[in-house]
């Protein structure tokens, strides 16, 4: 709802998108790795899609802080571009950030062999990139192509359009 102004429904899904890939990532990180599925399994995705989603939320706002400033006269490519670029140092420190510190629990951890806390530290670590890739990589450039798709699609059908009536006006 809140970004019906950039196609509130394409960008729902286009980060939904982005959020399975995490989800998808972070399993298989467990399971490659034979860290049990147990509440920390769950601990973890749900913080990884909270972060993600945050992200995500953060780079779709930009966007459309940038399509309403710029309108038509730039292609959505370059205002989605432009608005990964805007954003993506703020999404690289806080994950960075938060990637330290949850790297440092799991050194701990490991020292003090403690395994519920590595169980959760070191999927969260892999949940980290996975989420801020999906949203820098994922989520915007989706969306643009979705647009760009839907764009298309009306042209074709003004052409189809404007084709039949020239049609219909030669038939009479």
């Amino acid at each position: 709802i809140r970004f019906k102004n950039i196609g509130g429904i394409a960008a729902a899904l286009t980060a939904l998108a982005a959020l399975v890939h995490d989800v998808i990532f972070v399993y298989f990180t467990d399971v490659i790795l034979q860290i049990p599925l147990d509440t920390n399994f769950i601990a973890v995705e749900l913080t990884i899609l909270g972060y993600s989603l945050n992200d995500t939320i953060v780079i779709y706002d930009r966007i459309r802080e940038n399509k309403l400033l710029y309108g038509d006269r730039i292609p959505i490519e370059k205002i989605v571009d432009k608005s990964i670029s805007q954003s993506i140092t703020r999404s690289l420190n806080t994950n960075i950030c938060t990637l330290l510190s949850i790297a440092v629990v799991y050194i701990f951890a490991f020292i003090q062999d403690i395994p519920s806390i590595k169980s959760f530290a070191l999927p969260m670590i892999f949940g980290i990139i996975s989420g801020c890739y999906s949203t820098i990589c994922i989520a915007g450039p989706i969306w643009a192509g979705w647009q760009k798709n839907k764009e298309k699609k009306a042209e074709d059908i003004k052409i189809i359009d404007i084709h039949e009536v020239s049609t219909i006006a030669d038939y009479f």
